[in-house]
């Protein structure tokens, strides 16, 4: 490479959209280049480093930073940088050092390529031109985003990705009930703004036990690679850190990586960490399980540090604990305990994050201060009082009736409808009729109501109570005695207190598995169920796998395992050989953590081998059956041993909570409340009092109640509008079009020379190959890719990759295809009467583009549909006469040698006609860019005056938002007329 000199102009082959860059340091054997055109800077090693220097010759047209043009007369080398000697348009001498060059430029030449010769097959040039259509496509589709993930489509969920994802930085509470998939909402926003470019660095926090299963799901549903910071990670990386280029100090260890996780445990216990953390900026922060974080509302959080009092925490605790049994239990009640430093920590990076995503139990579960606490996170100008927002709430409340009329299938009279809409004048006038009120009346108010909703905006639950396609469950209890290898007479006895739900781990398996009943239950139950699949979860990973272990030598059972233990490619094949219904496990023995964030919505049977110490983990063992998309009842085989705490606990959780048939969200909140009692009675192995039974079924009965008499409809609504949900279903099942991405694809494997063996219908194996173009494929591994473009396929087959439209072996390979020199130039022959042997006829096409940053979304406005010409010797436009389809038809394969030799016999006419060409496309210009600026105000301009007039009626309407939105239109105007035309294609017909 040559002598790198600061000030040097360098473009990137592999981000050519990057436009001109300039060399900003250079250290040792790395440099840093800066790109105006996008403001960002990367960093490269010098030595093979995929960039190349830009010298221009004398002839070229180039233009200054102010975008004046000039043509090149001679070249001269300074210090290492080029001084350009120039000429203006009306040919005043003019000297330009490549420092102020313009930025705004690419670098693709297929005219070049043509006069040298450099010819590419016909089927490239066809790919080529084909992905342009297909990228033009794809970036004017409604749901662009909506299409890489490997879930289920659900309306809810695809409603609140694409009502969110949307938004320029948003800030929004996703408090949907247990089983509806608020992990998954929170991943397509997030796929969805990352891969428009409105995000490009995204920290997850979430509990320690649930990292795996966050990291598994944006991995294998997303296709998104977020890093794991613990402390051993950031301590390494703070012991050998990078070194900034330009400051000369170690980088931050949370800049090193765009996409992080990590845990509130973690983070809580390193304060180092912490403050690293809340020195770095972010797109977007995501916070789950966020009703854990503790909020005072007498605190002032921002400026509390005073550390609490441990001695009036276990006081204030202890008095919670020691309440009566027969005390009604609120779940509105707010705690005295202060504001806790993890509620500290997110407030801080909150404030810092352009975007905030929190995930939360429901606000009814979790109570309204509690609720008021998250919103305030989002939004704390907006939720600074409680008791204002309090007041608010109860206004929605009092709208139930009216949205009961307009839900209603039944005529609604006119004369019912108005007394309701005495305190909203403004929704009056919505209505014409004179005695009923039309659907469309109806549905427009409904509307109205909607969009004034005070919390609306921020805030999206659905509830299972307004879905209908969710299984019922059936519980089957198997008590048996506790066997005596658990109560030994000379030791402490093994079967009390949350110890006793699994006292086989403190015995080795060669003991306690001959002799504990409910593995003979456990053989017996499953040669009875041996044509089902069966999902058998014990808490500790020691237990499942014991279990796999003796049934597989003893009974040579088809079963595998699923914990903790294993890598990530272990459990994908685990969970592969437990889906596959024909020579498949019979039963998948899990760990309590080890089965996180997997679904097994095939199997129709469950056994709990012992019960978890948590109802909340009740909920979680059956929702890995339990979700949408189960067909058929849920049995749930619950063996426990009589005499033993798992005796009590089961009476808690089936009699008092009834957890084993009935989805309860506020589970937990009632074991808090009676803990101490329940936990007195497993110590001591009393029968739970009827009385405590009695009082726990009347806490439930409470609950359930106040959380239906708080219902929101409006929210509920608002979370699922209708008939908005189906239609994005129906948007992506159409752009999905997997018999048209599989004929693509197959063309697009073939052109870089990557094997390809039918593996099923609409699946394949691919693999590298020593004909492949270039030694990259992106995510191509070295033993190969099985894949499938079924999504009924992929959401069973954790080991096969689903391809989409937007998944990134596609996304990166089309780049590559449009963003590379293969296909843009091209040579045939056509035969046709009339037509004299030797006429050229020059078929081209050209793209309007701009270097913009990428959270703009120009693409949406710029079309990447192909401007196509088809010019002849004197300069005629034959492209309305004979399609591209039509010449296709028509052309014939020329050799390569052949079609060099005639080039060069007539380079001066192929010259000549690629000049008319130019001078075709240059008078479309104008009219490309206006269309592509009606385009964007249509929808931006649009969206803004929707803002601002809902900002009237909802204060949930952010300021920053409007402002951020008129920025976007000024910036996109910018933008838009700094495009040009580029050359994108070529292909030179001779008549014979």
């Amino acid at each position: 490479m040559n002598s790198v000199v600061v000030g040097q102009r360098w473009i990137s082959h592999n981000e050519a959209h990057l436009g001109l860059g300039m060399v900003q340091s250079v250290e040792g054997r790395r440099m840093e280049i800066y790109f105006p055109a996008v403001n960002e800077s990367r960093h490269y090693a010098i030595e093979n480093a995929p960039v190349s220097r830009i010298a221009y010759q004398a002839g070229d047209h180039i233009t200054d930073m102010d975008d004046v043009a000039y043509q090149v007369v001679e070249v001269n080398e300074q210090q290492g940088l080029l001084i350009y000697q120039c000429e203006d348009v009306d040919g005043n001498p003019h000297t330009l050092a490549e420092l102020h060059l313009n930025c705004f430029v690419q670098f693709n030449a297929p005219d070049k390529r043509l006069l040298n010769g450099q010819l590419d097959k016909e089927d490239s040039y066809q790919l080529r031109y084909d992905t342009f259509l297909q990228l033009d496509r794809l970036s004017r589709s409604p749901v662009s985003g909506l299409l890489g993930s490997r879930v289920e489509l659900l309306p809810h969920q695809l409603y609140i990705a694409h009502e969110v994802a949307k938004r320029q930085a948003p800030r929004v509470l996703l408090a949907d009930e247990v089983g509806l998939g608020k992990t998954i909402e929170a991943g397509m926003i997030l796929h969805q703004q990352l891969h428009t470019g409105q995000a490009s660095r995204v920290l997850i926090l979430v509990p320690d036990s649930l990292v795996h299963q966050w990291l598994v799901e944006m991995l294998r549903r997303f296709n998104l690679h977020f890093a794991l910071f613990d402390q051993s990670r950031f301590e390494t990386l703070s012991q050998e850190p990078d070194i900034d280029l330009d400051t000369g100090k170690q980088v931050n260890p949370f800049e090193m990586e765009q996409l992080i996780i990590c845990s509130f445990d973690g983070l809580m216990r390193h304060p180092e960490m912490q403050s690293k953390l809340k020195q770095t900026q972010w797109d977007l922060l995501v916070v789950d399980e966020a009703h854990h974080l503790h909020w005072n509302p007498d605190d002032q959080s921002e400026s509390s540090d005073k550390e609490p009092d441990p001695k009036e925490i276990d006081h204030k605790e202890n008095d919670h604990k020691e309440s009566d049994h027969n005390e009604s239990l609120d779940i509105t009640s707010v705690s005295s305990l202060p504001t806790g430093d993890d509620y500290k920590l997110v407030e801080s990076l909150g404030q810092q994050a352009a975007g905030l995503l929190l995930l939360t139990a429901t606000p009814e579960q979790a109570g309204i201060e509690s609720h008021f606490a998250r919103l305030r996170l989002l939004d704390p100008d907006r939720f600074h009082d409680l008791q204002a927002f309090k007041n608010e709430a109860s206004l929605y409340t009092e709208h139930q009736s009216l949205i009961t009329l307009l839900t209603s299938d039944d005529d609604v009279a006119v004369a019912d409808i108005k007394p309701l809409l005495a305190e909203l004048p403004q929704l009056l006038s919505e209505i014409h009729s004179e005695q009923q009120l039309t659907a469309e009346e109806k549905q427009t108010i409904l509307d109205r109501l909607i969009d004034q909703h005070g919390t609306g905006r921020v805030l999206f639950r659905n509830t299972r109570s307004a879905m209908d396609n969710f299984p019922e469950r059936q519980l089957h209890a198997y008590p048996m005695p506790c066997p005596e290898i658990y109560t030994p007479d000379d030791d402490e006895p093994m079967n009390i207190g949350f110890a006793g739900l699994t006292p086989e781990v403190e015995l080795v398996p060669d003991v306690w598995l001959p002799r504990d009943p409910r593995v003979e239950w456990l053989e017996q139950k499953l040669s009875e169920l041996k044509s089902e699949k069966l999902l058998v979860i014990a808490h500790h990973a020691s237990t499942a796998l014991a279990l796999q272990q003796y049934f597989q030598k003893k009974h040579a059972l088809r079963c595998t395992s699923f914990h903790e233990g294993l890598s990530l490619f272990e459990r994908d094949r685990a969970a592969a050989y437990f889906a596959d219904r024909e020579d498949g496990a019979q039963v998948l023995f899990c760990s309590e953590i080890g089965s996180e964030g997997r679904n097994f919505q095939f199997a129709h049977h469950m056994i709990f081998f012992d019960l978890p110490n948590n109802p909340d983990l009740v909920e979680q063992r059956i929702g890995r059956l339990d979700r949408i998309g189960q067909t058929q009842t849920i049995n749930i085989h619950v063996p426990y041993l009589t005499g033993s705490s798992q005796e009590v606990l089961f009476r808690f959780y089936n009699d008092g909570l009834n957890l084993f048939e009935k989805s309860f969200s506020a589970g937990y909140s009632v074991f808090e409340h009676y803990q101490s009692q329940l936990q007195l009675c497993m110590t001591e192995l009393t029968d739970l009092p009827d009385e405590l039974i009695a009082a726990t079924q009347q806490t439930v009965a409470d609950i359930k109640k106040q959380m239906e008499q708080g219902r929101d409809r409006l929210l509920e609504l608002n979370s699922c509008r209708q008939p908005q949900a189906d239609h994005l279903v129906e948007q992506v099942e159409k752009e999905e079009q997997a018999n048209r991405l599989a004929s693509y694809f197959e063309r697009l494997l073939e052109e870089f020379g990557v094997e390809q063996e039918d593996h099923s219908s609409l699946s394949w194996v691919i693999r590298p190959s020593d004909q492949m173009k270039h030694a990259y494929f992106p995510g191509l591994k070295e033993d190969g890719n099985t894949v499938t473009l079924d999504r009924l396929k992929a959401l069973s087959r954790d080991d096969i990759e689903f391809l989409t439209w937007e998944h990134p072996m596609v996304v990166e390979s089309m780049d590559m295809m449009v963003k590379g020199d293969a296909g843009n130039a091209a040579m045939t022959t056509i035969s046709v009467k009339g037509l004299k042997p030797g006429t050229l006829l020059l078929e081209s096409y050209y793209t309007l583009e701009t270097i913009a940053p990428k959270h703009l979304q120009l693409q949406r406005y710029l079309s990447l549909k192909p401007l196509r010409l088809l010019i002849d010797v004197n300069g005629k436009d034959l492209s309305a006469v004979v399609s591209h389809d039509a010449l296709n038809g028509l052309s014939q394969p020329l050799k390569r040698k052949v079609g060099r030799q005639v080039i060069a016999q007539m380079k001066s006419q192929v010259q000549h006609v690629i000049d008319k060409s130019e001078k075709h496309a240059a008078k479309h210009i104008d009219d490309l860019k206006l269309s592509a600026k009606s385009k964007m105000k249509a929808d931006l301009q649009a969206e803004l005056v929707r803002l601002k007039e809902l900002q009237k009626t909802n204060p949930s309407i952010r300021e920053d938002e409007i402002t951020a939105m008129e920025q976007r239109i000024k910036h996109c105007d910018y933008y838009i007329d700094k495009a040009s035309l580029q050359m994108q294609g070529l292909k030179l017909v001779v008549a014979s």
